[in-house]
């Protein structure tokens, strides 16, 4: 942090496993208040972040940190709320006014190795190219100059050759991805997490015949299902 901060814009996301507002004087708290003061970080309060067991909200956990230098930049920070989350976390949306310039340096174009399989090989062409190749590179060769090109000319040959017979790379196309998700899916996991929750505050029971364990079975059953 302290080698960035002067020469780049820090945002730091994520769990902190601890509410920042709030005084509740935890040795945690005060470690990430401090923190935020040395290294002059602010955040927004967006309210309870992590949902319990029993599916509601309970603390506010998640944060987004940045610099005070940066704060004329950002626009907002928000919770996000919608039905497709199944983590036991609200996600957060940082939304900033900020412009990213083009780097001046030129990516090196990729370019593939060339594989030949010298024992499928049309040794009698590669041979062929080679051949003609060195009557040219290999005349009127007096000077060290000559000698020189030369022998860049022949590195050339050699390169032509052996990319003429090279076999071709195939063109492996990914398949989508299977698309899992589905509304079946949401509620069996909210259910399991109910399910869970009344099994543990009634005392984690191990009887096979007491409900709670029975529910809680009967929901990691209906997941499977449901996938």
């Amino acid at each position: 942090m302290t080698t960035y901060e002067q020469t780049h814009q820090i945002i730091i996301g994520g769990d902190f496993n601890e509410e920042i507002f709030g005084s509740n004087s935890s040795m945690r708290q005060k470690y990430i208040v401090t923190f935020m003061y040395e290294h002059r970080l602010c955040t927004k309060e967006v309210g309870k972040t992590f949902i319990s067991a029993n599916g509601s909200d309970c603390t506010a956990i998640d944060y987004i940190l940045f610099q005070e230098t940066f704060k004329e930049s950002i626009i907002n920070i928000s919770k996000c709320e919608f039905t497709a989350n199944i983590s036991d976390h609200y996600p957060l949306l940082l939304s900033l006014d900020f412009e990213i310039t083009k780097s001046s340096n030129k990516k090196t174009e990729f370019k593939p190795k060339v594989k030949v399989k010298w024992d499928k090989a049309d040794l009698s062409k590669y041979t062929k190219i080679i051949n003609e190749g060195l009557l040219t590179s290999l005349q009127d060769m007096k000077t060290k100059d000559d000698i020189e090109k030369g022998f860049y000319d022949i590195t050339a040959v050699i390169t032509k050759a052996t990319k003429v017979i090279a076999q071709k790379p195939k063109v492996r196309k990914n398949k989508p991805k299977l698309q899992v998700m589905s509304d079946e899916i949401l509620k069996a996991i909210r259910n399991k997490k109910t399910a869970f929750y009344y099994w543990k505050v009634n005392g984690r029971p191990t009887d096979c015949l007491d409900p709670f364990l029975f529910e809680k079975k009967n929901y990691n059953t209906g997941i499977e299902k449901a996938m």
